[in-house]
């Protein structure tokens, strides 16, 4: 699923639309919430594709207050702090084989997957040679799904680019 997000009177190409999908938006625009809640709160249903938006004088004002950010340097300190962040975030007991790295059900029958030969390397991990699950490759855990929603300063200089010629903008 992507977010596409198109200009309402956009003043050049670089306005007309713009695209993320769905794991690079959510941080995106939860940082736009942060950075500017006056103006990005505007958006009532700013993480779906409801067409919602802001006219053109709030979009200038969000590109103002985003290329503030990156000239000053504060997105690049969001990002690293995101990373480190994320990079915390726990591992958790996988649901497809209930943590035991051995996927048992009808599925995992169906595949081989019980007994299944482990690459040398997960097999020095886990302790056993036979046995596997496709979600979290035998070992039993996964990361955590924020791990999957990136955060990137380009992501942010893009965004702030097409709301500058967007002439306001609708999610949809």
């Amino acid at each position: 699923m992507g977010m596409d997000v198109y200009g309402t009177a956009p003043k050049s190409e670089a306005g007309e639309y713009f695209r993320n999908n769905v794991w690079h938006w959510r941080p995106l625009w939860d940082f736009c919430l942060a950075a500017a809640p006056d103006i990005a709160g505007k958006v009532k249903h700013g993480h779906d594709n409801s067409g919602d938006g802001l006219d053109a004088e709030g979009a200038e004002k969000l590109a103002d207050r985003l290329f503030e950010l990156l000239e000053n340097g504060e997105v690049e300190e969001y990002e690293i702090s995101y990373r480190e962040a994320v990079a915390d975030l726990p591992r958790h007991k996988c649901d497809l084989c209930e943590g035991t790295g051995v996927r048992r059900d009808a599925v995992g029958i169906k595949f081989g997957m019980p007994t299944k030969e482990l690459d040398a390397a997960v097999a020095a991990v886990v302790r056993r040679t036979h046995g596997w699950c496709n979600a979290c490759g035998g070992e039993g855990v996964v990361e955590d799904i924020g791990t999957s929603y990136p955060f990137e300063v380009e992501n942010v200089r893009e965004f702030a680019r097409f709301l500058k010629e967007s002439g306001g903008f609708s999610i949809c």
